[in-house]
């Protein structure tokens, strides 16, 4: 079976050299845009990791093709 690719929102942050804080925003965004239109396919979902203190932040996972869609609306 063929595992999709995909990307969080931290690793966004690290590649374009944005503050995870903007890329959380701006993926914030994008799924109010992305739901208004049953038609799109897409996929965000908002999971947790630990950050150097050990608290418990939030962050998200995207698909490849959602990943494309935030990365151009990052850069």
């Amino acid at each position: 079976m063929l595992e999709s690719l995909t990307m969080t929102s931290r690793d966004i942050a690290e590649l374009t050299g944005t503050l995870h804080a903007d890329v959380m925003r701006n993926i914030r965004v994008m799924i109010e845009q992305l739901s208004a239109d049953a038609n799109l396919r897409w996929h965000c979902k908002p999971i947790t990791y630990i950050d150097e203190q050990g608290k418990q932040r939030e962050q998200y996972e995207l698909d490849k093709n959602t990943t494309y869609i935030i990365g151009i609306t990052t850069s």
